[in-house]
């Protein structure tokens, strides 16, 4: 619940900072898991982390999954009808709606943009300081290449943005990098196939832990997503050991690991 929060806070005091005037809405769309929720009288976890994040702000919100969940309990239609995660033209009639109704409810009746302060944050530790670190501020000991992955022999969907560009890389157990960074938190944006692995990292020498990469997309599409390593660091500069695993999920093909860039906070 925390980490949701860290997120969602970091990029609306980032956002704010950067131009006060913003307005900023949240939407929450509509998936199997949070109808079964809804339905069962509860509001899903990540909607409660990130509507604590909209009333400390003062930002509204919409939920769609909550209003589709009660159409469907009132036997209006059922998820095939609405159209799935990526709703039918039927379905994204009825989040037009709902957004229609927000604009009606909270903006019409303003004049001038306002500007927004920025209160004390929720939580210390949020990625407000979020950013990208270079793959270049990695230290490679062993078994890691920056380059363009050759993507066509290998198994799995590509998206576009991610295939034209430079990655750091490592397919065999036993490569090893280091990365010096300074915040609170760190990570990595990568890219996990049909062949993804598993990492093993440390921080500053500690504890040794691992980290399987293999998503539920990835059995057929080279997914991106950001694995966290660190996120409640004290404040400072620290070294993050980075080693590819000998172990790996049973459903994947290889042991590869493929770095986009590394984040830290």
């Amino acid at each position: 619940h925390n980490k949701m929060i860290h997120a969602m806070e970091g990029m609306v005091r980032q956002a704010r900072r950067h131009n006060p005037n913003i307005d900023i809405v949240f939407l929450y769309t509509a998936n199997e898991k949070h109808i079964a929720t809804y339905q069962a009288g509860e509001t899903p976890r990540e909607i409660t982390a990130h509507d604590a994040v909209a009333a400390h702000y003062g930002i509204p919100s919409v939920s769609f999954a909550a209003d589709v969940a009660q159409r469907m309990a009132n036997g209006d239609f059922d998820w095939k009808k609405f159209g799935g995660t990526h709703p039918a033209p039927f379905g994204a009639d009825i989040y037009a709606s709902d957004v229609k109704s927000l604009l009606t409810d909270v903006c019409l009746d303003r004049g001038e943009a306002t500007s927004h302060d920025l209160p004390a944050p929720m939580e210390a530790l949020n990625y407000e300081q979020g950013r990208f670190v270079e793959l270049e501020s990695a230290q490679v000991e062993n078994g890691w290449t920056l380059s363009e992955p050759d993507w066509k022999a290998l198994p799995g969907k590509t998206r576009k943005q991610f295939v034209d560009i430079p990655m750091l890389w490592a397919d065999q157990p036993g490569a090893t990098l280091t990365l010096p960074f300074t915040g609170s938190a760190v990570g990595m944006f990568i890219v996990s196939g049909p062949d993804a692995g598993t990492v093993e990292y440390s921080i500053d020498g500690g504890k040794v832990q691992a980290v399987d990469l293999f998503t539920t997309y990835s059995r057929g599409l080279h997914y991106p997503w950001t694995c966290m390593f660190g996120s409640d660091l004290e404040p400072g500069d620290h070294t993050l050991t980075l080693r590819v695993s000998d172990q790996k999920n049973g459903k994947s093909k290889g042991t590869a690991v493929r770095i986009k860039t590394f984040v830290a906070n």
